[in-house]
């Protein structure tokens, strides 16, 4: 499959379509590659932005808890392991682009949950918290 075919299917299992290609691009992009525009940032955004859609859910769905019951939910649930089996499910790893030393099948859980949470900053940015709502519910 080609590099675009590739992305087309992975936009398809991840449930949004980038307006813009280069957030996209960028998102992929591991920081082992030492290019200025690596997905590092946008790592860093997502982290905030699925803790954020994350502990907005837990409020409604355990209305009654407290909040050091919500905060170990929050904890597990935005976790780097789950991050890492959700970038698993997307295939993220037949489009993440790492140095040559890492083959799809090397790349590391960590660097995994950090794709999934660069794609999730990428989507904030390209379509709005609605939109990364909607990514990171599904």
């Amino acid at each position: 499959m080609s590099q675009e075919g590739a992305l087309s299917a992975f936009m398809t299992r991840l449930g949004y379509r980038f307006k813009s290609q280069a957030l996209l691009h960028q998102a992929l992009r591991h920081a082992g590659l030492d290019v200025d525009d690596d997905n590092e940032r946008l790592e860093f955004l997502g982290d905030r932005v699925l803790g954020l859609v994350i502990a907005d859910a837990l409020m409604i769905r355990h209305s009654d808890e407290k909040e050091g019951s919500l905060s170990r939910r929050l904890s597990v649930l935005v976790s780097g392991r789950i991050c890492a089996d959700v970038a698993g499910e997307l295939n993220l790893a037949s489009v993440l682009e790492t140095d040559s030393g890492m083959g799809e099948k090397l790349v590391s859980g960590n660097v995994l949950g950090d794709a999934c949470e660069a794609i999730l900053g990428a989507v904030y940015l390209d379509g709005g918290l609605v939109a990364a709502r909607e990514v990171i519910l599904r």
